[in-house]
Order: C-alpha cells, then sequence, then structure tokens
C-alpha cells in the first residue's frame, strides 16, 4: 500500500485531486488546513504529501519546512494555483517540486514515481 495526504481548504480540490490519482495499492488521506497537514504527515507517514501553498494555519513551504526539520523522509509537492517565482524558488530551495493545479498529469507521475520506489 501507498500512503498519498492531500492537504488543501478546498474540498472540491481533495476530490478532484484523489478521484484522478486513484490507483490500485493506493490509500488517501485528507487535510484542510496547515497545522492539520502537519499531525496527519507525522502521524501517517505517507509516501507522498501534496500540499496547497496558501491554506488557514501555515501556508505549504511552512508545513514542508516543519515536516523536513522532522525528518519526513517521503517526498513533498507543493500543488497550487498561486505559483510564482519566489514560490518556485521556496520549492527549490526545500527540494520538492512546485505543481500548478492545472498540472494534474504531472502530480499523477509524481504518485507512480513514488509507487515504484515504494
Amino acid at each position: 500500500m501507498t500512503d498519498v495526504l492531500l492537504v488543501d481548504d478546498e474540498p472540491d480540490v481533495l476530490l478532484m485531486a484523489s478521484t484522478f490519482l486513484r490507483r490500485d495499492g493506493v490509500v488517501f488521506h485528507e487535510a484542510s488546513d496547515g497545522p492539520g497537514g502537519l499531525s496527519a504527515a507525522l502521524a501517517v507517514t505517507p509516501a507522498l504529501v501534496v500540499l496547497d501553498h496558501r491554506m488557514p494555519g501555515a501556508t505549504g513551504i511552512e508545513v514542508a519546512e516543519r515536516l523536513q526539520a522532522e525528518g519526513f523522509a517521503g517526498r513533498i509537492v507543493l500543488f497550487s494555483a498561486h505559483l510564482d517565482a519566489t514560490l518556485h524558488a521556496n520549492a527549490a530551495r526545500l527540494g520538492i517540486e512546485a505543481v500548478p493545479k492545472t498540472d494534474l498529469r504531472r502530480l499523477g507521475t509524481i504518485l507512480d514515481e513514488v509507487r515504484s520506489t515504494a
């Protein structure tokens, strides 16, 4: 089984992403804000964490920084409709990929890569 955590404050985005990413052997977990995403990631230790950037409580970058500080070893992806040069630079600084919400195919490819290394 491959655990995936989707963190977004928009229920429609959570539904869309989990529906598009549906694969055999993948278990989806969801959180709707930064602190909930951080707690869920540390409790579940998913292979992949997909973070929105603009969320209540903490941004996706802040959650990614905290996860890395806690020693989280899974893959982290910033999945946002509001990507700009600064967010791309911050993601690159953390060694995570920034994917626009319009690119579900890339997110699917990332999930397949994670599953093949699990």
